[in-house]
């Protein structure tokens, strides 16, 4: 059976997945840290899913957390990271002068494995 880990998910809740959030929604699994996974093994998930929470971690914190994120990862398993998309932020600020962005704009729903 595939294991699945949505880091950072806040209220955002995705079917077959562990879910860790740093905030006690009702469907968080882990109220934890996405840096410290102590409550998984080594190689526990096929799958982790991080929707823009990497870049909340300083450029010295980010080698750590993707060493952490590397070592629940089973051999071969699939890390999917979301980031911002910079570019496309500063397009539709030039455009509109007005960086309140529906959450419509940025498509972050990870394929079905």
């Amino acid at each position: 059976m595939s294991k699945k880990i949505h880091l950072g998910c806040g209220k955002r809740y995705l079917e077959g997945y562990v879910h860790v959030d740093i905030h006690p929604h009702d469907h968080i699994d882990y109220v934890s840290s996405i840096d410290k996974l102590d409550m998984f093994q080594d190689g526990y998930a096929n799958l982790i899913y991080a929707s823009h929470c990497i870049e909340y971690f300083d450029r010295d914190e980010v080698v750590e957390v993707l060493k952490e994120w590397k070592r629940v990862l089973a051999p071969n398993g699939t890390l999917r990271v979301a980031v911002p998309n910079f570019e496309a932020l500063v397009k539709v600020y030039s455009e509109s002068n007005d960086l309140n962005i529906p959450t419509t704009f940025f498509n972050n729903e990870p394929k079905s494995s």
